[in-house]
């Protein structure tokens, strides 16, 4: 198992096996290999240096921890009414802006 630079995680591995078995009248032998090779491409938040690797019974069990990313504070506003009546105009075209708020009782009263 390597890690490469450009943040890869690399498993490859070999296996040979030969089994042999004979008697007075045979000779019996049996090869058999084979490779395997995985590739994985890593996040930004894995810790490279404290990747490790473990083995048993025939699999591979790769721990691959990730830098704690601290959570943002949350901070509680309180949202205070406001009771603003607005008669005069604020700008050209008699408009007024759309975050004023209004008291809805003085705007019941208004023409």
């Amino acid at each position: 198992m390597e890690i490469e630079d450009d943040r890869v995680l690399q498993i490859s591995g070999q296996k040979n096996v030969e089994k042999e078995d004979k008697n007075d009248t045979w000779h019996w032998v049996e090869r058999s290999s084979g490779q395997f090779m995985m590739r994985f491409r890593l996040l930004e938040n894995v810790k490279i240096d404290q990747v490790k690797a473990s083995m048993k019974i025939g699999v591979i069990t790769d721990t691959v921890p990730k830098v704690e990313v601290k959570k943002p504070d949350v901070k509680a506003i309180d949202i205070v009414e406001l009771n603003i009546n607005c008669e005069a105009p604020l700008h050209r075209h008699n408009a007024k802006p759309p975050w004023i708020l209004y008291d809805a009782e003085a705007m019941a009263h208004q023409p």
